[in-house]
């Protein structure tokens, strides 16, 4: 017997892998984009660290329970000889099973190190033995088979150590419960999209830069979010230019930033479209809403050419490639305000008006 969950080869994020099992779940439900207009915002810090989350701090795993059903299996309580039946009959339920493992099991054999990662399976092959996941390998998403031999001892190490080691499995609950399962929340629904897109369109193209602090006034902590993102990206490259010397970690961690941009402006462009192919509009707004796309597109190339160029930069140490790259980061600030701002008006006119 073989069955296999939906899953999506095409998920918005990829650059966060704890990020990445639940998108990738969430975007096969019909009209996800209902709840990623109220959803999936990204902040920068002051340190070069942009990740999804919210008054600077990533989104912990109860976030998304809105829109999945999620439960603890007890990874304590299920034992090798028993776990490929517990994930056999999940499947079966149309659960997805995020399960702790040892990954040395699968990669990097010649090294015995214990590696404590996660994986996401979403299907089986009784005939072949095998279950289906997604895994990443050379900074890439993939397929993979793996054995329900292999599965179970690569579950076993991580049920032995922590058996021992509670606390890191209490500290890995922000994420994941070591065996989470996943099914879809199916009565979620935003009865009030139009208003809410409205405001997350005038958060992100206002763009805020935010200061915390502990109450005794250290360790300040500054983080900036929607177009504020983007200028910060620009002034980024704009130091390294002008430095003599360029630190590669440095360049490689603003390449980081240019992906996640390039993941926010694909989400903006998912909602802004499902907006507009969900309502209609009056005639004089036809031409705007393809001109609206058409920038929009336009920003997630320049973001795209950004990262393509960064890869390049790691082989070949081109200056002539950060300049370039500044230059995109320039254009992408006016042709994404002037999309958003149009998109705003859009609304407003077929809405409020």
């Amino acid at each position: 017997m073989r069955k296999l969950l939906e899953f999506s080869d095409m998920p918005l994020v990829t650059s966060e892998c704890w990020t990445y099992y639940k998108v990738s779940i969430i975007q096969t439900l019909r009209g996800f984009e209902n709840w990623l207009i109220t959803h999936m915002k990204l902040f920068l810090d002051n340190n070069g660290n942009a990740l999804f989350g919210e008054d600077g701090e990533l989104y912990p795993l109860s976030y998304y329970c809105d829109i999945l059903n999620i439960e603890d299996g007890n990874i304590l309580k299920i034992k090798k000889n028993d776990i490929t039946d517990f994930i056999i009959r999940c499947i079966n339920d149309n659960k997805y099973v995020l399960i702790d493992i040892n990954f040395r099991r699968f990669f990097d054999q010649a090294d015995n190190a214990f590696r404590l990662h996660e994986t996401l399976i979403y299907g089986y092959d009784s005939d072949k033995q095998e279950f289906i996941t997604s895994v990443l390998t050379n900074n890439t998403f993939k397929r993979v088979n793996l054995g329900f031999s292999e599965v179970e001892q690569a579950y076993d190490d991580v049920y032995r150590y922590y058996k021992t080691e509670r606390k890191t499995l209490f500290d890995r609950k922000y994420w994941f419960l070591g065996l989470t399962l996943f099914s879809f929340n199916r009565d979620y629904k935003n009865v009030n999209e139009e208003y809410d897109l409205l405001r997350r369109l005038m958060w992100e193209v206002s763009g805020n830069v935010y200061k915390k602090c502990s109450n005794n006034g250290t360790n300040e902590y500054m983080y900036f979010t929607g177009a504020a993102i983007l200028k910060k990206l620009c002034g980024m490259f704009a130091v390294i230019i002008s430095e003599e010397k360029h630190s590669s970690d440095w360049i490689q961690q603003c390449g980081k930033v240019c992906l996640k941009a390039f993941e926010r402006e694909k989400i903006l462009r998912v909602i802004i479209k499902y907006y507009f192919d969900k309502n209609n509009c009056e005639k004089n707004s036809i031409n705007d809403k393809e001109n609206v796309i058409t920038d929009l597109n336009h920003c997630c190339d320049l973001l795209e050419k950004c990262v393509l160029l960064l890869y390049k930069y790691g082989y070949t140490s081109n200056d002539k490639i950060l300049q370039r790259v500044k230059n995109f980061l320039t254009e992408l600030q006016d042709v994404e305000k002037r999309a958003l701002e149009n998109c705003i008006s859009i609304i407003q006119e077929n809405w409020i008006a």
